[in-house]
């Protein structure tokens, strides 16, 4: 019973993930209004919550102006692996890092990714 549910989870993500890929490859027609929709990640949800984060000692930042982004326990097969934090250049003046996050819903848990504001 439980198999045939996570089979339908990963079935819907490859499926938004295929939808995804073949609308950015399309080539727009320049003769016709074309309207951009905001596409939604589709929810895989885990029943076990992550650990707690680690403690990440940050080192001073390489250059100027980059800004840090925290690591994250991100989900691989049936365990958490943790993916370390590292310092990026924001893609605009004072853009704003808001980290990604485990949340919990009667479902089971999922990751929010992180995004800049």
């Amino acid at each position: 019973m439980m198999g045939g549910r996570v089979v339908r989870v990963i079935a819907t993500a490859c499926a938004v993930l295929l939808l995804t890929a073949a609308a950015a490859s399309a080539k727009p027609n320049k003769h016709r209004r074309v309207e951009h929709a905001r596409v939604e990640h589709a929810r895989v949800y885990v029943q076990v919550g992550p650990p707690a984060p680690r403690f990440e000692r940050r080192v001073i930042a390489p250059r100027p102006n980059l800004v840090w982004v925290e690591g994250y326990y991100r989900r691989h097969g049936n365990r958490y692996e943790w993916v370390p934090g590292y310092w990026i250049e924001p893609p605009r003046p004072r853009a704003v890092w808001v980290p990604g996050r485990w949340e919990r819903e009667p479902r089971g848990w999922f990751f929010s990714a992180g995004f800049w504001r």
